[in-house]
């Protein structure tokens, strides 16, 4: 399934500029919350900004398959947003993806999701449960 979210999302994004935008707003949302020390505003934008990227993929399935996970997501994302390095990681990988459609290269796409999903489990291993 990741490989045809991946497909998805370097198609949609590289030919739709206008998904751009919001993703753009969210991560500065991201910054600001982060600098104000806002962590219900930081998870906000951070969900937000994944859920711009689960519409812009076009995927009903892939939209469908991720529904029933959005309020685990949510709590998980409370729990580790807490922490600010965990933020400060997660406004840099977001900010990674943003640059893909800029670059209008499908591969920097692919490598700005895969570094943002490692650098997550990274953080929930080292931050939060110390494994």
């Amino acid at each position: 399934m990741s490989l045809l979210f991946e497909v998805d999302m370097r198609h949609k994004l590289n030919r739709d500029a206008r998904v751009v935008q919001p993703l753009r707003g969210h991560v500065t949302t991201m910054r600001t919350a982060h600098h104000a020390n806002d962590v219900g505003r930081f998870v906000d934008a951070d969900l937000a900004f994944h859920d711009v990227i689960l519409q812009a993929s076009g995927n009903v399935f892939v939209a469908v398959l991720f529904a029933p996970l959005s309020q685990v997501l949510s709590a998980r994302s409370a729990q580790t947003s807490k922490v600010e390095q965990i933020q400060i990681h997660a406004i840099h990988e977001h900010a990674q993806i943003l640059e893909a459609p800029a670059s209008a290269d499908p591969e920097q796409a692919r490598l700005a999701m895969d570094s943002h999903m490692a650098q997550t489990m990274n953080d929930l291993k080292t931050c939060v449960l110390h494994i």
